[in-house]
């Protein structure tokens, strides 16, 4: 965590490498449920997330998640790195951001949007 010396010599926590994370966790929560949503979609793209034929494209669907939220963590990380926010509402934001990804792979969501 990022410490900055104030004025009165008093040292005060970023919570911004916090916010970072759970942001990214939201962020390739959704990710990954819209991967799930567009192998429904599409033939093309399901044959694109099939990286390996004996799992078939969960094995895509999970390794461009966890891709997106490597990359959404790095930057997020960067630029939220040294400033305090408010970790409540940051925690309330996630867990719709998650709550969202999650109701994406419910297979009576994502069948929806089946041809």
């Amino acid at each position: 965590m990022t410490t900055n010396r104030e004025n009165s010599g008093s040292i005060t926590k970023s919570d911004g490498p916090v916010v970072a994370a759970l942001f990214a966790m939201g962020i390739g929560v959704v990710a990954y449920g819209i991967f799930v949503i567009l192998a429904e979609v599409s033939a093309s793209f399901k044959t694109f997330e099939t990286l390996s034929e004996d799992v078939g494209p969960l094995s895509g669907k999970t390794t461009y998640g966890v891709i997106v939220w490597l990359v959404a963590w790095v930057i997020l990380r960067s630029v939220f790195s040294r400033k305090s926010y408010d970790l409540q509402k940051a925690y309330k934001w996630s867990m719709v951001f998650v709550g969202t990804g999650i109701l994406f792979t419910f297979p009576i969501f994502f069948q929806a949007f089946a041809k």
